[in-house]
């Protein structure tokens, strides 16, 4: 079975013209703004983000074999938020994933994690977990302008 060697959230996934991989601004927590107690705190539905895996195949694992990587979301009270089926095969010793995801919920705050599991598509019930990622959902409130006086006018 495949080794799992990165799992990330980042905000944006660099492949260099020789297919090296740098991510960009790797996430541990995002912060949710409310302007208002009774207003739940949002992100912007067009905010997206990036999880990346990378496999590395191990002695064994065949060539043509087809693999299915599951990527879960789970929220603070243990509800899959969100779940990512992605189906690959090898054609180079390593494979990399790249999933964009688009927009967080913002409630409930707390932490998050996301995981990633890993199956050979002949064994369609046997699930192999790779790894997980935490991530933090923080609430701020977001600061009111105070009026400030009015602004002189001036003539050139």
């Amino acid at each position: 079975m495949p080794k799992l060697i990165l799992f990330a959230a980042c905000e944006k996934p660099l492949i260099g013209a020789d297919n090296t991989l740098s991510l960009i601004n790797v996430l541990h927590s995002i912060r949710v703004f409310q302007s208002d107690q009774d207003v739940p705190p949002t992100i912007a539905p067009s905010r997206h983000w990036h999880v990346v895996a990378m496999w590395k195949q191990e002695a064994g694992d065949q060539s043509e074999t087809r693999f299915q990587q599951r990527l879960t979301i789970t929220d603070p009270v243990g509800d899959v938020r969100l779940q990512v089926l992605t189906e690959f095969e090898f054609t180079k010793p390593y494979h990399r994933t790249i999933n964009q995801i688009e927009g967080f919920p913002g409630q409930p705050v707390g932490d998050y994690l996301l995981q990633v599991s890993l199956r050979d598509m002949k064994q369609s019930d046997s699930w192999v977990e790779g790894g997980s990622f935490p991530l933090s959902i923080e609430s701020h409130q977001r600061e009111t302008q105070k009026p400030t006086s009015s602004p002189s006018s001036t003539t050139h």
